[in-house]
Order: C-alpha cells, then sequence, then structure tokens
C-alpha cells in the first residue's frame, strides 16, 4: 500500500491521506488508487464499501463498466485540480456504465472528485406483430445508476468532473429503462 492524498469536499475541501492499494478489477471492502493507467476488458466488480482514489494525470480505464451490487458502496475521490480520470463505458445491453446490471439492482454511488465519463449501453429493437401491429422496446442502463430493470440504493455528487450518457431510453444520472425507482435518492 502507499500513501495518497484526495481532497474531501465534504471537510472544506481539506487534502487527507489514506494508504491505498492498487487499483483491482475486483475491488473488496477498503482504499485503492490508480497509480498507473490502467484498462480492464471486463466488468470491474465492487464488493462492500469501497473507496477509490483517481490520482492526477493516470486514468482508469473499465471498458465494460463498473458493477455496484446492491449492499455495496462506490465512493469516487479526485486530488486537487481533479486531473485523474474514469472511463467506464458498459459494453452490454441493459448494464449501467457505474453501478447495475441488467435486472440486478445497484448499490450507492458517491463521487467527490476526479474527472469521470461514465456510458451506460443498451439498444433498441422492434418486434412486428403481423397484422396486430408492432412494439419497440429497448434494454438499456444508465450511465450513472441502474441497469435494465434494476434500481439503485442511492448517488451523491459532492465534487469533480461527471459526464455520464444513459443508453436509449435511461438516464444519464439515474434509473435504466423500466427501473421501477421506489425510495432511491440522487443529491
Amino acid at each position: 500500500k502507499r500513501e495518497v492524498q484526495y481532497i474531501d469536499p465534504k471537510d472544506n475541501k481539506r487534502e487527507k491521506t489514506e494508504a491505498c492499494a492498487p487499483v483491482q478489477q475486483e475491488m473488496k471492502d477498503g482504499w485503492y488508487a490508480v497509480f498507473e493507467n490502467t484498462s480492464y476488458d471486463e466488468s470491474v466488480t465492487v464488493s462492500g464499501n469501497v473507496n477509490l482514489v483517481l490520482v492526477n494525470g493516470k486514468t482508469l480505464r473499465a471498458k465494460a463498466g463498473i458493477f455496484v451490487p446492491k449492499g455495496s458502496k462506490l465512493t469516487i475521490w479526485g486530488q486537487k485540480g481533479n486531473q485523474g480520470k474514469l472511463k467506464a463505458i458498459a459494453k452490454e445491453d441493459g448494464y449501467a456504465g457505474i453501478g447495475g446490471i441488467l435486472n440486478k439492482d445497484a448499490g450507492t454511488i458517491v463521487i467527490n472528485g476526479g474527472d469521470i465519463f461514465a456510458s451506460g449501453a443498451g439498444m433498441q429493437r422492434t418486434e412486428y406483430y403481423g397484422f396486430e401491429g408492432s412494439a419497440t422496446f429497448g434494454v438499456s442502463g444508465a450511465g450513472i445508476g441502474g441497469g435494465h430493470r434494476g434500481a439503485f440504493t442511492a448517488i451523491e455528487i459532492n465534487g469533480g468532473i461527471v459526464d455520464a450518457f444513459g443508453a436509449i431510453r435511461s438516464a444519464g444520472i439515474g434509473g435504466g429503462n423500466m427501473s421501477i425507482l421506489n425510495g432511491p435518492t440522487i443529491t
């Protein structure tokens, strides 16, 4: 583990220090940091309470998104100037860039800093029913939040630069297509 500084926007933007392990494809309870440019082709998975520091000048590319299952929490921290980057782009239909996956609820996502780009994946399909007409529907996830037919616990954004794009009929930040949202919060 290495000592890493980060900015806490809820504590007067004070600089704090934490011992962090290098970012991993499967992160469990603890503190992690992006010490070098890192790329994962498969989904990054969070389990428990995970804190991730985006180190200035470094980029984490999650080419299949970041799954934060219900009951887990991902908190993303930045350094002064928010020059550390996270690019999370879901590649499977119905998956969120950061959050839920197809038919599975997401946990809590807190963004306190960094430069973040997140995009959900999805497609639109039209089915024809002969003389009865047709129906168009989408299987898609939010940029940050729920996957298709999946809710999320909470999303909190306190700082940083955030660009989030949902796939067809999904929110940039919020629910995926056909998500039943009963009680989650976005602040």
